[in-house]
């Protein structure tokens, strides 16, 4: 087993020392691979926060609010309303986190979860653009070193193709074929 790692009811946790100050906290895992990858995280952060004095984390909506505060008289009325019609709906998935574990890869998962509920993709992308903005301003503050919102390439979430009934009476058959036109006479 790899050095600071422990084994506790089948879960993996860290243990390790900065500064003379120990440090223990559940990896949430079981497998060794994941945990060796968290441990390494949670590790650096620790160092960032005890050794060079970074910010600890901030929460989601401690980073909404202030971008609300900032952003709200930088775009208009109806922009604003709609960005925070969007970050009501992902709302659930970042409450938990704090920006700095906001990655790519929790974005991914947000646009997975967004369509097995069955939301549009232009609704995704508008989504992804009020984070994006939250993010961004967080970067400013000096929370996250970049955004990883930047980094999604949202060409790839494609809008539906939108079926439109091309015959001129919009009607169809039993079998699916267009019906024929009534006739004047």
């Amino acid at each position: 087993m790899p050095k600071n790692l422990y084994v506790r009811a089948g879960i993996y946790w860290a243990r390790f020392k900065v500064r003379g100050v120990e440090y223990r906290e559940s990896l949430r895992t079981r497998s060794e691979r994941v945990a060796v990858k968290r441990l390494a995280l949670l590790r650096e952060q620790v160092e960032d926060e005890s050794v060079f004095g970074a910010a600890g984390p901030i929460s989601w909506a401690d980073a909404v609010v202030s971008w609300s505060q900032r952003i709200s008289t930088a775009v208009g009325a109806q922009t604003y309303t709609r960005y925070l019609c969007s970050l009501r709906q992902v709302r659930g998935h970042f409450d938990q986190l704090s920006v700095q574990q906001i990655s790519a890869d929790v974005l991914k998962e947000l646009i997975k979860a967004r369509r097995r509920a069955g939301v549009k993709n232009a609704t995704i992308r508008r989504d992804l653009t009020a984070v994006s903005s939250v993010l961004d301003n967080a970067a400013d503050e000096g929370w996250i070193s970049d955004n990883p919102a930047v980094g999604l390439n949202r060409r790839r979430i494609v809008p539906e193709r939108i079926e439109r009934d091309r015959s001129a009476s919009g009607s169809v058959d039993r079998d699916g074929l267009p019906a024929p036109r009534p006739t004047c006479a």
